[in-house]
């Protein structure tokens, strides 16, 4: 393959970080090869390694760099909304659209490349907590305010509605069954029933309670 461009030391690894993202789209990661991109960018097979030790390490900043993104947008959500039930709705929603918009990095996170690599994916697993936290600090306002059952401990709460969010983004991301928008508003609509206070559950399943409607635009 005849180069394309050169690039200066000094952005290097940003070139670097783009060229795998844009190869992950359409790739496994097992089949991303550090050569190949070096070829595709015109530069030798040893600079890359001033930047990343070897292909785990690029991996690992494509994961970092993704779950930050997304830590960012949960938490610009919080910043904006504060009736708590409202909040857990519109995380579902950064959720599933960051997971549909970067798809490379949102399987990365969550892929068998990061287990593989022990303590050194430690910095992408305290990120990820983090987004986590979002979460429970939502759920234990509500739990102040009655709005959200207080006989469950935010922390597992916040990890049940991590885990009905997160499969419906899998399914959306891999065309394995109807995850339409219409889907994602009635699991939001069902996970907000689900841990809502017991004296209001009754009369929540009754009206929409003027909960905002998803979908992935």
């Amino acid at each position: 393959m005849r180069p394309r461009k050169t690039y200066h030391h000094g952005d290097l690894k940003a070139h670097l970080a783009d060229a795998a993202l844009a190869f992950l789209e359409h790739h496994h990661p097992e089949a991303l090869s550090i050569r190949d991109l070096c070829r595709e960018l015109g530069v030798s097979p040893m600079a890359p390694y001033r930047h990343f030790e070897d292909k785990a390490a690029l991996l690992i900043h494509l994961a970092k760099s993704g779950c930050g993104e997304l830590l960012r947008q949960l938490k610009a959500a919080e910043e904006n909304e504060a009736d708590p039930r409202r909040l857990l709705a519109n995380c579902a929603e950064v959720y599933a659209r960051f997971a549909r918009e970067k798809s490379s990095q949102f399987r990365l996170i969550f892929g068998a490349e990061l287990s593989r690599a022990g303590d050194r994916a430690a910095p992408v697993i305290e990120l990820a907590m983090q987004c986590i936290e979002v979460l429970v600090r939502a759920i234990s306002a509500g739990q102040r305010t009655k709005s959200i059952r207080d006989d469950v401990p935010a922390a597992r709460i916040a990890e049940v509605v991590w885990m009905a969010v997160h499969g419906y983004a899998e399914i959306n991301l891999n065309g394995h069954g109807e995850a339409t928008p219409e889907a994602l508003n009635l699991l939001i609509d069902t996970v907000l029933r689900g841990i809502s206070a017991p004296r209001r559950s009754r009369a929540f399943a009754r009206r929409n309670d003027g909960l905002p409607r998803f979908g992935l635009r």
